[in-house]
């Protein structure tokens, strides 16, 4: 890397309508959420994306047990600050 040379680091501005990430060096990308369900996970929001994916019955139940076993782990304590 050339003296004085910045590395590069994407600096995001997001608009809350359409997330739109701004780069320092002019480039952007768009996103548009199709769902979009917030922070965390709950049960319901488990049965609406297996809703919305038009999912058998079975499925849903294999994902719920699979939040239920997700809710009894404990939080890592290393590594990054997950709150």
């Amino acid at each position: 890397m050339a003296t004085g040379a910045r590395p590069f680091v994407p600096r995001p501005k997001e608009r809350p309508e359409v997330a739109r990430v701004e780069y320092e060096a002019g480039f952007h990308d768009v996103r548009e959420d199709v769902f979009n369900t917030g922070r965390g996970l709950t049960r319901e929001i488990v049965n609406e994306i297996s809703a919305m994916k038009d999912e058998p019955e079975w499925m849903r139940q294999i994902r719920l047990k699979a939040y239920d076993i997700y809710l009894r782990k404990p939080i890592p304590t290393w590594g990054a600050d997950l709150s």
